[in-house]
Parts: C-alpha cells; structure tokens; sequence
C-alpha cells in the first residue's frame, strides 16, 4: 500500500516539497507565487485520482430509469461529469485522452 504524500518545507532554503509518507525520498519540490497551492494539489493527486475512479464508477451503476435517482450519465450534465472524469484519470494515468475533449 502506498504511502500518503505531504507537504513539507526544505529547511535549507525554505522551498516547498511534496514527499512520500516519511521517506527521505521526495516526488518533487514546488517553486512559484502559488507554490503552497501547487504543492497541496500535488500532494492531493492519489487520493483525487482514487475518488475520481470512485465518481466514474458510480456513474457506471446508475441506472437513469429510476425516477429516485437524477438523470444520470445519460444526461447532458451526467454526460460531461463522465466525460470530464474519464479524461482526468486518462491523463493522471498517462493514457489517451478522447479526441474532441479539452485537457
């Protein structure tokens, strides 16, 4: 099982980096005006790319008869949540994205 990311802060020159639990090894070092935020969001990415697997699935299982439910993926909205989320893990797992989408 894979570790938690984190933030952390070089105490040499204050630089932001994003690490793996509390291994010495590092997934990067985040620079620029909105570094805390960036790093945060990089930090965040397997868990965002878990629930995201997560959202897609249960998009999967919805069955847009049932008037309890919302239209679901059959929708327009349906439909671009699917799409959206389709294309996100596409490119966080470096496969094709579908053509006529934006990335």
């Amino acid at each position: 099982m894979s570790k938690p990311w984190m933030v952390d802060r070089l105490t040499i020159n204050g630089e932001l980096v994003v690490r793996e639990g509390d291994d010495v090894a590092f997934i990067c070092m985040v620079f620029g005006e909105n570094k805390e935020q960036n790093a945060g969001l990089i930090a965040a990415a397997p868990d965002l790319l878990a629930a995201s697997k997560l959202a897609l699935d249960a998009l999967r299982n919805i069955d847009p008869g049932e008037p309890e439910h919302f239209t679901g993926w059959a929708s327009d909205e349906g439909c671009e949540a699917y799409a959206a989320l389709w294309n996100a893990i596409a490119k966080a797992e470096g496969t094709a994205v579908r053509a006529g989408q934006k990335t």
